[in-house]
């Protein structure tokens, strides 16, 4: 493929960053709760490998954030949790750490909390010259719901089954009402395996479902030039999965001409959910449920791989945040989503062939008239 000049971006209307961003970790291949207790514990933070999604959490830097189980959705939202961490003067975002502020709100919702504590009862709680408590404290906070502000964990038995009116504690929460789902028939699954896996497969496509109808449905926000090409779609989603393009990071600014895309813009939208795997992976199962979900729900999903060697979720997290901070993530997706991943391999190609010789060249060019001047 030939490389042409295809900076069609008028200067001062590209903005190299997404407006708001969201990571989901699905580490689907473990429970966060059992029949008798959560499946984890801050003593021990590798059951279920908390220690690796605190991790991913302490990585983010502030944003949101879902940690998604087989049975529960551990959710972050907006800023309470950091601002209670620096109202605690507790600010390191470690993995001990955030295994302190996750495991209350995750014990709440085992006894049936579902209301997260605002940052203001938090505080007026903690400060509390009678019965102050905060996560250093020793036992059960002394108002129910779940303590931690921002940290709303969710879990899948909260679901409102077909033909079900009671009260769920899901619903307690605004804007996050009980979601719905299907039940799974015990003879249509083929036995109690697949019983499992299907009941695993229809939680995670409700949650999918659920969260991206809530982030669709959120207030637009005002478009800084409004000249600009908008993209049809509110949301992108990014998935981390070896068979994906392999992204690469090479400018602050797209280097595929919008033209060259199918609708003419191929302009992104400002709100990207970027999607990896826990210390397990992602099931194919589970893959496919998350592809089918985000075609269902109208949302473009582009599967990128950054490199051929397993890394841990937090390192591709901080690795993706670097690389969004230079302004050079989104541009790299820019070009994916306006070529495809067939015609971006060969672009890509194409750019490994020609920077050497093109990059000496100017310099030669840049040295001849140094020496002229």
């Amino acid at each position: 493929m030939a490389i042409d000049n295809c900076q069609d971006v008028a200067e001062g209307e590209w903005n190299p960053s997404f407006r708001e961003q969201e990571t989901w970790i699905f580490n689907t291949a473990y429970y966060l709760f059992g029949d008798n207790s959560p499946n984890v514990n801050p003593k021990c933070s590798w059951w279920s490998r908390l220690d690796e999604i605190a991790k991913c959490v302490g990585a983010s830097t502030g944003q949101s954030m879902r940690l998604i189980f087989a049975d529960a959705v551990i959710n972050i939202e907006g800023a309470d949790l950091w601002h209670w961490m620096r109202f605690l003067a507790q600010t390191a975002p470690s993995e001990q750490q955030m295994v302190k502020l996750l495991w209350p709100n995750i014990a709440a919702a085992w006894r049936g909390d579902g209301r997260t504590w605002k940052l203001w009862e938090a505080k007026a709680v903690f400060n509390d010259p009678d019965e102050g408590w905060g996560p250093d404290s020793s036992g059960e906070p002394p108002l129910g719901g779940q303590p931690t502000p921002g940290v709303f964990v969710w879990r899948n038995c909260w679901a409102i089954m077909p033909g079900d009116d009671s009260p769920h504690p899901g619903s307690q929460v605004a804007g996050y009402g009980a979601v719905p789902t299907l039940p799974i028939s015990i003879e249509t699954a083929g036995g109690p395996l697949a019983d499992a896996e299907a009941l695993l497969h229809s939680g995670v496509a409700g949650n999918i479902a659920h969260i991206l109808c809530r982030i669709q449905g959120g207030p637009a926000a005002p478009i800084s030039k409004p000249d600009f090409a908008m993209s049809p779609y509110q949301v992108v989603g990014v998935l981390l999965e070896y068979s994906g393009a392999g992204l690469r990071f090479l400018a602050t600014q797209p280097l595929a001409s919008a033209s060259i895309s199918k609708d003419g813009l191929g302009a992104l939208p400002e709100t990207c959910v970027t999607m990896l795997g826990g210390p397990k992976g992602i099931s194919p199962g589970v893959i496919s449920v998350l592809r089918s979900t985000f075609e269902a729900c109208n949302v473009p999903l582009l599967e990128i791989t950054v490199g051929e060697q397993q890394q841990m979720a937090h390192v591709c997290i901080g690795y993706l945040r670097v690389e969004d901070q230079s302004g050079r993530y989104k541009a790299a997706l820019t070009d994916l989503f306006r070529l495809g991943p067939k015609r971006y391999a060969e672009y890509m190609a194409a750019v490994a062939a020609t920077l050497p010789s093109l990059c000496a060249a100017t310099f030669d060019d840049q040295t001849k008239r140094r020496r002229v001047e």
